[in-house]
């Protein structure tokens, strides 16, 4: 009869609502328990910060911890886009952030070395290595500039370092 099919409906409504409201309190409670970490990049990294084929995203989203890894536009006027990392910790979040931040370093050439020690091929190597943006001789201030993410630049200046101690070593055998 239709006084029980509109009681069956008004308490399928409630039930529905207690769902409704039970879900809404478990989003507010992650909410409040995570970190929000966000900062801008520039529009011409942005490719960099994301990685090839979204490899940066994929990485800094695989850290325990890391519930989510985005860029969105900012405003127009603006020439930069933002990135946002939510995490259940300081700690994922921070991981997460130097692999999607942006860096630029500079390797500076020590005064016995000039930018020919270091082989375009050698150069090039580190870079596919690394997965930097890319590296460039600075030849007039006798440095490399390097671009990449804080990972791949820490990488690269590693592998540099080992490059200069290796070429020590042929030099002094």
């Amino acid at each position: 009869d239709s006084a029980t099919l509109q009681m069956e409906i008004h308490f399928r409504k409630l039930r529905i609502r207690a769902n409704v409201e039970q879900k809404k309190q478990q989003v507010k409670e992650q909410i409040e328990n995570c970190v929000i970490e966000e900062f801008d990049i520039s529009y011409d990294t942005t490719g960099m910060a994301i990685g090839k084929g979204g490899a940066n995203i994929k990485m800094a989203q695989s850290i325990d911890g890391v519930i989510e890894c985005n860029i969105y536009d900012a405003a127009p006027a603006r020439s930069t886009n933002i990135v946002r990392i939510v995490a259940k910790s300081k700690a994922a979040a921070a991981a997460a952030r130097k692999i999607m931040d942006t860096n630029v370093t500079f390797f500076n050439f020590l005064p016995s070395e000039r930018p020919a020690d270091f082989s375009l091929k050698t150069l090039d190597g580190i870079v596919a290595k690394t997965d930097l943006s890319r590296i460039e001789i600075l030849g007039y201030s006798r440095r490399l500039k390097i671009i990449g993410s804080k990972v791949a630049t820490e990488k690269a200046i590693m592998l540099l370092k080992a490059e200069r101690e290796l070429r020590a070593y042929q030099r002094s055998s």
